[in-house]
Order: structure tokens, then sequence, then C-alpha cells
């Protein structure tokens, strides 16, 4: 999946900002024939810099309890913590505020998910952001 968050620094454009927390949130579709079991166990975020080189973004670094990504069964949702990619990019540290979203183990595993887009404000992907101004 590919994600463009133009609202960062749209954000930052405004104030001085500090992110707090900035989350990306996946809602599931269910296909008929696939049960809940066959989907990823968790989803990661890359982003490709002005070199070409695919990098993980920097809050998988800070383990799984920050990071997240996991599937949420009782929510039905993906919940990806962006908060140090976007306070970088916001900085000028990154490049790009790109994002692709993967399974862990995509190589290993045949199992898919279905996510839902843009299209729909109160069932479909979002962004969460919580932030400081400061100055």
């Amino acid at each position: 999946v590919a994600v463009d968050l133009p609202l960062l620094q749209s954000i930052a454009d405004t104030s001085d900002t500090a992110f707090n927390k900035v989350e990306l949130v996946f809602p599931v579709t269910f296909p008929e024939n696939q049960a809940i079991n066959d989907f990823p166990e968790r989803l990661f975020a890359i982003y490709v810099d002005s070199d070409g080189d695919v990098i993980s973004i920097p809050d998988i670094f800070e383990g799984e309890l920050h990071s997240d990504g996991f599937y949420d069964e009782d929510a039905g949702e993906y919940r990806l913590n962006i908060t140090r990619f976007s306070q970088q990019v916001v900085n000028g540290e990154i490049d790009t505020s790109s994002l692709r979203i993967l399974p862990v183990n995509n190589t290993i595993s045949p199992n898919l998910v279905q996510l839902r887009g843009v299209d729909n404000l109160t069932t479909g992907a979002k962004m969460i952001v919580t932030y400081t101004q400061y100055e």
C-alpha cells in the first residue's frame, strides 16, 4: 500500500510543532471466504529516500510496543505508530512524506489482507495526529 501524507508538512508550516503521537489506522474488509487468522499478523512501514534506498521508518526501531502494526481483532484494524518518522519529515531530516505499508514476513507467508481506503470518512483509513504547538 502506498500512502502519501502531505498533511504533515501543512501542520508544521502553520506553527512550531512537536508531534506527541501520529498513527495510521487501516480498517480491514472481510472477504466472505477469508478467515481472520489468514490475515498477516503485523504490518510495517518503509520509505524510499531521494537516493532510491528503501529504509524502515525510525519508529520500528523503538520496539513493538511503540511501533505497533499488529492486527487488532476486536477493532478489525491495524494501527501503525509513525510519530518519529513524522517529526523527522517536518524537521527536514527525512526528505519524503510517502510511505509503503507491507506485511511482516511477506516473503515467507502467503497471507493477505484487504485494507479500506480513505473514501469513507467514518469507516475508512485515517491518520490520527496529536501534537503540541510551541513558541
